[in-house]
């Protein structure tokens, strides 16, 4: 009883919080059409999960309703996304089919970020009732969710309201992610807890490596046909 009512003091606390003073602006996406945008805004939303939508067009749809969408980013089809003025992709992400991205707080996907079938980003919750009645209307708590550079979301697993997913992590099929991660780990379960760390090699740190060896393998020949000639 004491802890739910503690849970539910602090939700209150940071839903009543100044706006400056949260980590990112939260609720209902301020549309300057007011109930038209909103329709239309369904409707793309809806229109865009087809298997006759053409993938191309996905990205530039959602920015026309307010997100934030970088290059080479890939949706495929039924993949719902709610609210998206609430939504920021970086480069080269994957969103693979049948995926669920609940934007009633702000969502960011950074950089190669994978999201596998049916994967689950959810920030929009509601705190239980100190009665036998636990869910009222009303009641709803809504915290940002942010997936850092190069994680995979893999598929059937989902992550809560107010979670960062550092950089370099694994959420395993069927995890439920609830706490934020230490980068570079595996995670599964529910809820998910980290099961073994990852591989730290940066993708284009090891490319610039590879150049470099490259070159020094090649400079010795390059140095004896020069002194040949």
């Amino acid at each position: 009883m004491a802890q739910l009512t503690m849970q539910k003091a602090i939700d209150e606390m940071l839903l009543s919080a100044p706006q400056k003073l949260r980590a990112a602006p939260v609720g209902p996406v301020k549309r300057r059409y007011g109930t038209l945008q909103m329709v239309a805004e369904k409707l793309a939303m809806a229109g865009m999960q087809s298997i006759f939508f053409p993938a191309r067009l996905r990205p530039p749809l959602l920015r026309l309703f307010g997100a934030r969408i970088g290059r080479n980013v890939r949706i495929a089809q039924k993949v719902f996304i709610g609210q998206p003025g609430h939504l920021t992709i970086d480069n080269d992400v994957v969103i693979n089919v049948g995926a669920f991205i609940d934007c009633s707080a702000p969502v960011y996907l950074g950089e190669k970020v994978r999201v596998g079938y049916q994967g689950m980003i959810v920030t929009g919750s509601h705190t239980a009732e100190n009665s036998v009645y636990r869910r009222r209307e009303g009641n709803h708590v809504r915290r940002p969710v942010r997936v850092e550079r190069g994680c995979w979301i893999q598929s059937r697993s989902m992550i809560g309201p107010g979670v960062t997913m550092a950089e370099g992590c694994t959420l395993l099929a069927y995890g439920v992610l609830l706490d934020t991660t230490v980068p570079n780990g595996e995670y599964c379960g529910i809820p998910a807890s980290r099961k073994r760390d990852l591989s730290t090699i940066d993708d284009c740190k090891w490319t610039n490596v590879q150049g470099a060896l490259a070159e020094l393998r090649t400079t010795p020949s390059q140095i004896t046909t020069a002194v040949m000639h």
